[in-house]
């Protein structure tokens, strides 16, 4: 579901961005990583047996977070043009959902759950987008297959397009993969700065400059995002966290919160 968007190559450009970015680091060991695909497996496994929406079949997956009890927030284009949605939690049940609210000038969409919610993202009171600052992006990438879990990707920040007077658009030097779309972008403490929503083509950049620029994914600051949520009736948790969070730390405050949001037909 993955899509460049059509200013991304100047985005490119107006954040100066260095063509010799590196990937960034997992939280997970290698024996940890592996145990959870095998048990991702398993249970990829026992649910392909009985489809949560009959008589159609899932064509893409994305990310989401519960931003307010049964309300939660992700990509327009995750759940765009699908007839049936669902969301699918930390305890594993999936269920049936619905578009409640979008903007389409930002890429941002409200899906309404059944599923209440066990904890709400916290938002930063008021997010700097500073280079070279660390991030991570929290979400359901796909490496190789679509995971089932929640996953962290570490980073770092490039900065916020400075064309842009309300600076609603800024650009991470990560590994953001298909999947993750719809997913938080956290700073240190572990607050909502902003949402992914995209990543650099790196083949049609090259075809189109000759530089291979590689790992940088875009996302949509919180100036947007809380705007989109207040004008939708959402009052957001904000507030900012006691001290800097490590990968795992951060896996494990973000994980009740997290949604896999599927795309039916």
């Amino acid at each position: 579901m993955w899509r460049l968007l059509l200013p991304a190559l100047a985005l490119l450009f107006a954040f100066g961005l260095d063509a010799r970015l590196c990937r960034a680091a997992t939280a997970d060991d290698d024996s940890a990583e592996a145990k959870a695909r095998r048990v991702e497996q398993i249970q990829r496994a026992l649910k392909a047996a009985a489809p949560p929406v009959p008589n159609r079949r899932q064509i893409s997956a994305g990310s989401g977070f519960f931003v307010a009890t049964e309300r939660v927030l992700t990509n327009r284009h995750v759940v765009e043009g699908c007839p049936a949605i669902t969301t699918e939690g930390a305890d594993g049940d999936t269920l049936v959902a619905d578009v409640a609210a979008v903007d389409p000038d930002h890429d941002l969409a409200l899906v309404r759950t059944m599923r209440p919610a066990p904890a709400v993202a916290r938002f930063s009171i008021a997010p700097r987008y500073v280079k070279g600052d660390m991030i991570a992006v929290v979400g359901y990438p796909d490496q190789g297959l679509q995971r089932i879990v929640p996953f962290v990707t570490s980073g770092s920040m490039l900065g916020v397009d400075g064309r842009d007077p309300t600076h609603s658009r800024f650009a991470v030097s990560a590994d953001v993969r298909h999947g993750d779309s719809g997913g938080p972008v956290l700073n240190v403490l572990g607050r909502v700065i902003g949402v992914i929503n995209a990543k650099v083509d790196t083949v049609k950049v090259y075809q189109k400059t000759g530089k291979v620029v590689d790992d940088i994914g875009l996302g949509i600051a919180n100036v947007a995002v809380l705007d989109f949520l207040r004008h939708s009736g959402v009052e957001v948790t904000q507030d900012e966290g006691d001290k800097p969070l490590d990968d795992r730390a951060l896996l494990t405050e973000l994980r009740p919160v997290m949604v896999r949001i599927a795309c039916w037909k």
